[in-house]
């Protein structure tokens, strides 16, 4: 520390940076309302369409995908809004301009004082392309959603009864749409009216989106389909209120006023955060992936690595591939360095006898160690029981106490369109990413629900199984990717491998600490056995790393570089987790769950509450029934720097008194703050 007890700082990120890694990730915003209804409008789209609390859709929005189904990001142009307390109007154009494609949407959107919202958009193709979609989306969300019933009629005015699916549904739901009517309150109908095109459903629960997507054209039809240039297209989405007895929609207004659920004019009570004791789960382990930047721990990051508690270090063999002995030689080393065991993830060929047995004389030359093998294989989406029986014949010896596990190479839905036989205490495993879609923070944040209900599926589905979330990354995992791909020559560097692809600069910022709180939070409630984030270090890990080279701690495309030493802000959420290891976990229930965030952790005679707030705004929230609170230490942007260039230092401090308050505790957050709050039994 410096004369003054300060914390050095080494170098310095931009304040957009630290929050949510670059201006790129906070487009503009505007709330907007129709009648009672408010939502946001942002770069063309309409998203969290609200009925006070009560969301009713998430998202509306304009698509153009690739023939790889790529997502090609418009542009926004020649916007027009106009607003007044409760109608708006915008028109404006969306460019979606990447390789071939180059398509045009004339848009109009417009909400009136009676809660009917319109989107209204004509697309044309200004070149020929090929396209796997190209239409309007609408997202519903899954709180209000999941498993309430809905009326869906057919371009045939066919209306038939339907139902939000509980467990995540392999298939989709809804087909042949035209109108989807959902309950709002009581007999109130929500009606989205489709026009253009035929519509069917999906539940992006599958791939950890939170919400059901309602889409154009339906997934039967041929793919990719070759537009012409001059191709055009005219579709809309409404949204009114409907109810059996024709009521003025002031009549619901007056209802939802006095259940709460819309507040009074001027009401600016902070949202609650209340914690639930009666129902604590235990904390699970946790683990890291071995760095893609293929170079070593160095003696000064094991320490930091140690400081985390991790309970293992994921490996990945593709036993098809060349390269494998050297990845074994690497996984070993650096699973002693760090005393904990591998979580190896083996990719089998279609014959895999002599694959595995060769890989096992190679593991018990290194002396490796397996708490969990992971079994996919190269020819399948998930894994055949032939290839999982094989590892075990093969592998079984190795390391008695090790589990198998199966399941997916990528995301949820591979083993949900796959699905193995249940049996009681088998182990499963898939992968968790929040941008399969979409790339905006929200979205990011929406998909921690998506994750919960996952685990929540598989516990129905395969009761009695130990699920392993592995692994939990921002952006599809190099091993992913890599499995898609062609593969690399062996003479290849790591530097050029697909990893540098795949890194996302909010791994690095306070957004990054409060996702990753989120989704620790969720494999701890809902049922997670283990789960595997991120990597150790480097562009894609928890911290750089205290001797790479330059050139790993320098993003492509981006007009900064790390420095080398500097643990990142979810590093701070990890030790702090660690500090319940063997602890139990509750739920503190959020009024404003999309915003802020929180967990209970208690562990002996110590508890804590860890709180994060997701959005790019400051503001205030509400703590109720939390007894004493020891202290605060706050993680913002005022002294992150401090926090990622002397993180033992940083956690040394003592925390910050918080002065108790009759009615709770009102603690105002700043946009993407983290925070820990300790209480005390005094």
């Amino acid at each position: 520390m410096g004369a003054n007890g300060e914390i050095p700082i080494m170098a310095s990120l931009s304040i957009p940076l630290l929050r949510c890694g670059g201006p790129a990730n906070l487009p503009q915003s505007y709330t907007v309302h129709a009648g009672p209804l408010s939502m946001l409008f942002e770069q063309g789209e309409l998203r969290r369409i609200r009925l006070g609390d009560r969301e009713v859709l998430r998202r509306i929005y304009l698509t153009v995908r690739g023939p790889d189904w790529s997502t090609i990001a418009p542009e926004l142009a020649e916007l027009t809004l106009e607003e007044s307390p409760d109608a708006f109007a915008a028109t404006f154009r969306l460019e979606c301009k990447q390789g071939e494609v180059d398509f045009t949407w004339t848009v109009s959107v417009r909400g009136n004082n009676e809660g009917v919202v319109r989107f209204d958009a004509v697309g044309k193709a200004n070149r020929a392309f090929a396209t796997n979609r190209v239409g309007i989306c609408v997202l519903y969300p899954l709180r209000e959603c999941v498993a309430n019933p809905a009326l869906i009629r057919d371009p045939h005015e066919q209306t038939s009864e339907g139902r939000f699916p509980e467990t995540i549904s392999p298939e989709q739901p809804f087909r042949n749409v035209s109108e989807i009517l959902h309950v709002v309150e009581k007999e109130w109908l929500a009606l989205t009216y489709f026009e253009g095109e035929h519509f069917e459903m999906e539940d992006q629960r599958n791939w950890t989106d939170g919400s059901f997507k309602a889409y154009c054209p339906p997934q039967d039809r041929p793919k990719p389909r070759q537009l012409e240039a001059g191709f055009e297209t005219h579709q809309i989405v409404s949204l009114m209120f409907q109810n059996p007895d024709t009521k003025p929609i002031q009549e619901l207004v007056g209802a939802l006023r006095a259940s709460g659920v819309l507040r009074a004019e001027g009401d600016a009570t902070p949202p609650t955060l209340k914690p639930e004791t009666d129902n604590g789960k235990l904390v699970p382990g946790f683990g890291f992936g071995i760095a893609s930047h293929g170079e070593p721990l160095d003696a000064r990051d094991i320490p930091r690595l140690k400081a985390l508690s991790p309970f293992h270090l994921r490996a990945d063999f593709r036993l098809s591939q060349p390269g494998w002995r050297d990845a074994l030689a690497r996984a070993v080393a650096q699973s002693q360095a760090l005393s904990i065991p591998l979580e190896a993830a083996l990719v089998l060929p279609s014959e895999p006898g002599q694959a595995l047995t060769e890989f096992a004389a190679a593991w018990e030359a290194a002396e490796g160690e397996s708490l969990r093998w992971l079994v996919f294989s190269e020819d399948s989406d998930a894994t055949p029981e032939a290839a999982l029986q094989a590892a075990r014949d093969h592998l079984g010896p190795l390391d008695p106490l090790a589990t198998f596990a199966r399941g997916s190479k990528g995301d949820f839905v591979l083993l949900n369109r796959n699905r193995p036989e249940a049996k009681a205490g088998q182990a499963l495993a898939y992968g968790m990413c929040p941008q399969v879609h979409l790339t905006d923070n929200r979205t990011l944040v929406e998909s921690l629900d998506g994750q919960a209900w996952t685990l929540i599926t598989a516990s129905k589905i395969w009761p009695r199984s130990k699920v392993s979330a592995s692994p939990v990354t921002l952006k599809r995992s190099p091993f992913y990717t890599a499995l898609k791909k062609p593969p690399l020559p062996e003479t290849a560097s790591p530097v050029e491998a697909y990893w540098r692809k795949q890194v996302d600069s909010r791994q690095f910022s306070l957004f990054g600490a409060g996702w990753a709180l989120g989704s620790l939070k969720r494999q701890t409630l809902f049922g997670a056995d283990s789960a595997t984030f991120f990597e150790t270090t480097g562009l894609l890990g928890v911290m750089s790393g205290a001797a790479l080279a330059d050139h790993l701690l320098k993003p492509d495309g981006m007009d900064f570089a790390l420095e080398r030493g500097w643990v990142y802000p979810m590093w701070h959420v990890f030790a702090d987790f660690a500090d319940f290891m063997g602890g139990f976990a509750y739920e503190v229930a959020s009024r404003s769950p999309l915003r802020f965030d929180a967990i209970l952790l208690h562990a002996g005679d110590k508890a804590s509450i860890l709180l994060a707030n997701l959005e790019e705004t400051p503001g205030v929230v509400r703590l109720e029934e939390l007894g004493n609170v020891g202290g605060i230490r706050r993680l913002n942007e005022t002294n992150a720097m401090q926090a990622m260039s002397a993180p033992e230092e940083f956690r040394a401090r003592p925390l910050e008194p918080l002065p108790g308050q009759a009615e709770g505790w009102d603690l105002e957050l700043k946009p993407f703050e983290y925070v820990r709050l300790d209480l005390s039994a005094g």
